[in-house]
């Protein structure tokens, strides 16, 4: 997890084997800046359960994702991204 993780569709088989600890991103973002989902990942079976249900809810599974080493790591990812302007 360092630099440019892979893009990953989100199933709960994969969340559920994510490393407990990492912030996971989804793809899909509310703005250019605020992801539709981002929370580091749980580290009990239970609370990852809670969490993927959450994960459903705000229309994250079965989309793309990122997990990232810290919100450093993430910010500094989103500092390369450039985005489309309006002509």
């Amino acid at each position: 997890m360092s630099g440019n993780p892979m893009s990953v569709k989100l199933t709960k088989k994969i969340f559920m084997a994510a490393p407990a600890g990492g912030l996971l991103v989804s793809n899909c973002m509310h703005s250019p800046t605020k992801s539709i989902f981002e929370e580091v990942v749980a580290t009990t079976l239970a609370d990852k359960e809670k969490q993927w249900e959450r994960i459903v809810s705000a229309g994250a599974s079965q989309r793309l994702c990122r997990i990232f080493a810290s919100q450093d790591e993430y910010k500094a990812w989103l500092s390369t991204i450039s985005v489309p302007q309006s002509t």
